[in-house]
């Protein structure tokens, strides 16, 4: 009973996921409107090429629109999901650019040391609040690795400005 109201909220409020319908701006662009239609044209199929393969998942498992369903699920289910950015090269895709999810429960602070102002649940912040840090555990918490835990830790943007991650959740 349960599964069937969490597949029927995935397939109502996800379906087939989002798609990217391109607009581009010919007036900001100062090209013509044709130019412009064939620009939307070429990045929508860019963008299919790369969403509809299972290179833009980190574990080579997932199409875009199958990653956004566990996404939503995962959110569903545990509260918010991380869906880390990385850039990983393969030799079968121009594409570098890949989607790796983190369970809700992998954001844990580093060494399960207790909450304190700057680091809660995992999520590292500034003096504004503002999430900067993520301590990502390698292994489940209460997992065969038990006591053998290692954490990664994500800056939430790159030295570059670039965004490494997505945090999906419900701010309450």
């Amino acid at each position: 009973l349960a599964n069937g109201a969490i597949d029927t909220a995935d397939i109502n409020i996800v379906g087939t996921g989002l798609k990217l319908q391109s607009q581009v701006d010919a007036e900001v662009l100062n090209i013509s409107n044709e130019e412009a239609e064939i620009l939307s044209s070429h990045i929508e199929r860019e963008f299919s090429l790369w969403a509809d393969s299972k290179e833009c998942d980190a574990t080579r498992t997932s199409n875009f629109y199958e990653l956004q369903s566990i996404a939503f699920l995962s959110t569903l289910i545990g509260g918010d999901v991380v869906a880390l950015l990385p850039h990983i090269k393969r030799h079968n895709s121009p594409y570098t650019l890949s989607l790796q999810l983190i369970e809700a429960y992998q954001i844990s602070n580093k060494d399960n040391k207790p909450d304190n102002q700057k680091v809660a649940g995992g999520i590292e912040v500034n003096e504004y609040g503002e999430p900067i840090k993520y301590h990502i555990s390698k292994y489940h918490p209460y997992g065969l690795h038990r006591g053998k835990n290692s954490w990664i830790v994500v800056d939430t943007f790159s030295k570059s400005g670039n965004r490494q991650l997505i945090h999906l959740f419900d701010k309450k």
